[in-house]
């Protein structure tokens, strides 16, 4: 630990001297995106003082990926493992935290299951606007779940002249993809649709399959110049065949019969006013409702019984928020932002297992939870800023909790380089199943959430009028609380601890070179993890002294893109160091050192036509150089993948 904070201190010296010479650098615009999931308040990407990755709409279709997590792994600090080819379980570890500490946001919509848990594998990036990724404890703006970051997906907004886009696709293990993008806005109206469709046979040769279907809208009004009006829905069902159990397909018997299906749908509804210079007033109006049949009929090779279940999880929530501008004084302007929160969460299951007997189960609960926060923003002159802000959480299962934060930074105007620290707290609530027991388990009606303490400091240079961005950020975090399985008679308690800290760098280069757009991303991560205290409970999963499972040391990352007048080029490389994983093929399991890889995809488009209507022609490979590697022990990732497809654009 110590060596890494001293490495910490050498860097950060050497770049404010390295820059410490350069003029004035002229002011530019190119570096204007709009981050809102900071403080709830629009503020340009140079203001705001914690780390924050964006993705654009651009980004994605440059790269031609379809899902949330393929996009989101070029980004330092974030692992996200997958059990075998496409629709299989995904989970996401950012900064080491657990993967039920990331809060996801749909059009400001939480779309986590209760307790912060949410499969990334079955989330299209269809109709999406961009991904804002706001890493460190976020509680004193959205409280429970944000723990490691929050995850903002924002929908697009139509605008201009109604496009339509039609794309289709195939490639090899039978896969097919479909899409239907429709978009437009008139005077103070806009809407967009969105809608696909996947079949893939998946890379085992036995009950492998994955189809989905999604739909997604988003509709725009303002009135007066003084109101506006917001909806979105999004609806999601998907089918995976699972072959695979605990072991993987490396080790278990594939099962030819076992499945889930998932339906998810997602409304929001938002009204922004600002009806003086110095209010403005934000309504949004949340529901989600998440349904999962699984099915594994009883196979004498494979299984013993008959197993079926159905769960249905649900929310609604309310987050009415006022910002209040005061006048500038001293070239000191100040925002505070105040708020109150309402949501309620459900939960119903129901099972049944047959083996030389029945035995069903049933669960319906349902909880509350109300909150309050305030925060408050002081920037002087762009150059000093300073963001305060605490959470209240009264649930009526855990109780009162509190999420304080509080960020600053220092704008240092010849060299362009921007310093800044934060510290925050926050929790994550026990899941349904955790409080008020399952199918196997008993209740644990005593547990508290899940807690953490979190620091992080600094630095992003800009040269070159922006066309050079660099970024460094060295964090520390300390869990407690952390919830863990213990037996049948007493199943769940609050008994584990763990910490982690690191470094992420990025730095990011666009230039235009005669004709040519040029961009190239590096990124990079050393993570160190540590378990504290296991509780007695012993096993490989948390180990004393030992780092936590599937958090690799070291992870990269290199995007080239060349875009020319009629096509694009990209190039993509993610590397993932040694990391520790827990072997099921044996009894008891065991820890084991999951291998490092690299794995490199490229994707290309052309412009064949371009008229009315336009049309292009793009194809995909996935692990270029058919690299052999796995993201969870025992589970084969994909072998080479190639896809390609042609759109058609009407305008």
């Amino acid at each position: 630990m110590l060596k890494l904070k001293k490495t910490v201190v050498v860097v950060s010296l050497l770049m404010i001297g390295n820059q410490a010479h350069i003029g004035k650098a002229e002011e530019t615009t190119r570096l204007d995106t709009v981050v809102i999931s900071a403080t709830k308040t629009d503020l340009s990407k140079k203001q705001v003082t914690q780390t924050v990755n964006t993705i654009e709409n651009k980004e994605i279709a440059q790269q031609q990926v379809t899902e949330i997590s393929e996009i989101m792994k070029n980004i330092p600090g974030v692992s996200i493992p997958q059990t075998g080819s496409r629709g299989s379980s995904t989970s996401i570890f950012i900064r080491g935290g657990s993967s039920n500490h990331n809060l996801v946001l749909v059009d400001g919509v939480r779309v986590n299951a209760a307790g912060g848990g949410f499969d990334f594998s079955q989330f299209p990036l269809d109709n999406i606007d961009r991904i804002e990724l706001l890493k460190g404890p976020q509680g004193s703006l959205y409280g429970s779940d944000a723990m490691s970051a929050v995850i903002n997906i924002i929908t697009k907004k139509g605008k201009g002249p109604v496009v339509t886009d039609i794309t289709a696709a195939g490639g090899n293990n039978n896969t097919f993809e479909e899409k239907i993008n429709v978009s437009g806005g008139a005077g103070n109206g806009g809407f967009s649709v969105g809608a696909s469709r996947v079949d893939t046979d998946g890379v085992l040769n036995v009950n492998n399959r994955f189809n989905q279907n999604s739909f997604s809208t988003r509709l725009d009004q303002k009135l007066y110049d003084k109101i506006n009006l917001n909806a979105s829905v999004r609806y999601l069902d998907g089918l995976y065949q699972i072959p695979t159990a605990s072991a993987g397909d490396r080790f278990d018997i594939l099962d030819p019969q076992n499945f889930t299906r998932r339906r998810k749908t997602i409304l929001s509804s938002g009204v922004d006013s600002s009806l003086t210079s110095w209010w403005d007033h934000k309504l949004q109006l949340g529901l989600l409702n998440e349904e999962r049949f699984s099915t594994d009929p009883r196979n004498p090779v494979v299984d013993t019984a008959d197993s079926q279940s159905h769960s249905a999880e649900g929310r609604q929530s309310i987050d009415y928020s006022w910002n209040f501008k005061l006048p500038v004084v001293m070239e000191v302007n100040t925002i505070f932002t105040a708020g109150i929160a309402m949501e309620r969460e459900l939960f119903e299951q129901t099972s049944r297992r047959i083996t030389t007997s029945t035995t069903s189960t049933a669960i319906d609960q349902s909880r509350m939870n109300h909150a309050y926060f305030f925060q408050g923003q002081w920037n002087w002159k762009d150059m000093v800023f300073l963001t305060p802000g605490v959470r209240m959480e009264q649930n009526e299962v855990y109780g009162t909790e509190a999420n304080p934060r509080v960020t600053g930074g220092f704008m240092i105007p010849p060299t362009q380089t921007k310093l800044r620290a934060s510290y925050a707290q926050g929790i994550t609530e026990p899941t349904f199943t955790q409080s008020f027991g399952g199918a196997t388990t008993l209740p644990s009606p005593n547990l508290r959430p899940e807690r953490i303490k979190s620091w992080e400091t600094g630095f992003d240079q800009y040269l070159m009028d922006d066309k050079v961005e660099i970024n460094f950020t060295y964090f520390h975090n300390e869990y407690k609380d952390l919830i863990s399985f213990i037996n049948t008679t007493l199943p769940f308690r609050n008994i584990l601890k763990a910490e982690s800290s690191g470094i992420e760098t990025v730095i990011k280069v666009s230039q235009k070179v005669q004709s040519y757009d040029l961009s190239l991303y590096l990124s990079h991560t050393y993570l160190e993890t540590k378990a504290l205290e296991d509780g007695t409970v012993g096993g490989t999963l948390f180990t004393p002294g030992q780092e936590l499972l599937r958090r690799p040391k070291h992870r990269g990352a290199i995007t080239l893109n060349i875009e020319h007048s009629r096509f694009n080029f990209n190039w993509n490389t993610t590397m993932q160091g040694e990391s520790i994983d827990r072997d099921f093929s044996t009894v008891p399991e065991r820890r084991v050192n999951l291998q490092p890889y690299a794995k490199t995809d490229i994707a290309g488009s052309v412009v064949v036509w371009k008229g009315a209507p336009e049309v292009r022609v793009f194809a995909k490979v996935e692990n270029l150089f058919n690299v052999k590697y796995e993201e969870v022990l025992g589970f084969s990732a994909p072998r080479l993948q190639a896809l390609a497809g042609v759109g058609v654009k009407f305008q």
